[in-house]
């Protein structure tokens, strides 16, 4: 369940001063079509949804998607999940609003986009919601929430802008793909209890976000080559980039060979 057909939101980078990334997940609503919309609003702004200041602030840190916009309206939620899904999902039936007819369980689904401030990452946020009813209300569903930190731009493409607008957005469109694919790869993956078990002794995880180095208290999950996946003191699945290349490359595996990839090629 998706909702209504729309773009996909997208927001700027927002950071106060007390934080050096300071956007987050919201919290679900009393029921799916309120939280729908609440995830498609304010999930950037932590504790202050109805503080004119902060809106004001995130007004300003949307400014550095004005050069997208025209991409932007053209990534709509009903295309993105419904290719996405034929890929990492092919046995989901896409539907906009519950169906008391349909198989359980129905799963409803919602996500936005944020770009850093320096324009050389993207971080989507998929929430699901799992229930064996027919139902707009969510109270007693299972809650899945994922965020996957897209691969930086490379330092060698000096004009982000241009990298990303090329060919009709094309870097950008397939950027967001990816990330909604890897996003559903691991909802599916958590739904289904087919992740590995977290370690349980929690780290400080350093992972690259765009530019910068950002870290996240967490228990790890996966550690490839490439990446690394995290189970976040809030609970999240959280996907990054690591934040510098291993030592020993032999030592890792690749993403090709994590267990959900494995799983999905029947290898």
């Amino acid at each position: 369940m998706l909702g209504e057909d729309r773009p996909l939101k997208f927001m700027g980078e927002y950071r106060d001063n007390a934080s050096t990334h300071s956007y987050a997940m919201m919290y679900p609503a009393a029921d799916l079509a309120s939280f729908v919309a609440v995830i498609a609003t304010h999930a950037a702004i932590q504790g202050a949804q109805t503080d004119a200041r902060a809106a004001a602030l995130q007004d300003q840190a949307n400014s550095i998607l004005r050069p997208y916009q025209d991409i932007l309206g053209e990534l709509r939620v009903h295309d993105l999940f419904r290719e996405s899904l034929i890929a990492h999902a092919p046995q989901a039936r896409l539907v906009a609003a519950p169906d008391a007819t349909a198989a359980r369980p129905q799963i409803g689904l919602a996500a936005q986009v944020t770009m850093t401030q320096d324009q050389r990452a993207l971080v989507l946020d998929l929430v699901a919601t799992a229930n064996d009813r027919a139902t707009t209300d969510a109270q007693d569903a299972y809650i899945h929430k994922i965020r996957v930190v897209s691969d930086p731009v490379s330092s060698a493409h000096t004009d982000v802008q241009s990298y990303w607008r090329a060919d009709n957005g094309k870097a950008l469109r397939a950027s967001v793909k990816q990330i909604l694919g890897q996003a559903i790869d691991l909802f599916v993956a958590d739904a289904t209890a087919t992740l590995p078990h977290q370690d349980t002794v929690q780290m400080t995880a350093r992972y690259q976000l765009g530019g910068e180095l950002a870290t996240e208290r967490a228990n790890l999950l996966i550690d490839t080559c490439e990446r690394k996946t995290l189970r976040t003191l809030r609970g999240w699945v959280l996907s990054t980039p690591t934040a510098a290349p291993h030592q020993h490359q032999g030592a890792c595996m690749k993403d090709s060979e994590t267990p959900n990839a494995v799983a999905r090629t029947g290898r």
